[in-house]
């Protein structure tokens, strides 16, 4: 006899064991009875839903929706009406609008006002600081501390 006879043979000797044990027990919790019905399972997972198609819906206009006139899978048009905005946040922004307006077209209408400016005369400056600036550098550039040219600031500020 080979080695593939002895194998046989143990493995028709072990099958008899078995079944004159009396086979493998059964948990009876786990055991129900025959009957005719629906079968239904439920099955967890987790995982990401990703959308087969993404559509972004823009709109110019922001505030609270008050109604929605489509629902979900509906087919629209271009240029239907999907939403209703609340009125009284957009009225309000309205109005403040509007009184911008108004009050800019006050102002322009308004006679401007005229400003007490120090008037310049030829003689020189009427404000005494610029005055005594002038004279300063009059006198530095007489005795040749600061050239001519330096002069010019406070001469185009007389004028």
């Amino acid at each position: 006899m080979g080695v593939l006879g002895w194998v046989l043979v143990l493995l028709i000797a072990g099958g008899v064991i078995v079944a004159a044990r009396g086979g493998i027990k059964i948990d009876p919790t786990k055991l129900q009875k025959v009957e005719k019905g629906d079968l239904a399972k439920s099955v967890v997972a987790t995982g990401k839903v990703t959308p087969i198609t993404k559509v972004e819906v823009k709109s110019k206009a922001s505030g609270i929706v008050k109604k929605l006139l489509v629902d979900y899978g509906d087919k629209v048009k271009k240029g239907q009406l999907l939403a209703q905005l609340d009125k009284v946040e957009i009225q309000a922004q309205v109005e403040q609008s509007r009184a911008a307006v108004e009050a800019a077209e006050a102002s322009l209408k308004s006679p401007k006002p005229t400003m007490n400016v120090p008037r310049w005369t030829p003689k020189g400056p009427t404000c005494p600081c610029s005055k005594r600036a002038y004279e300063r550098a009059i006198g530095m550039a007489k005795e040749g501390v600061v050239s001519t040219s330096a002069l010019e600031m406070p001469r185009r500020t007389m004028n």
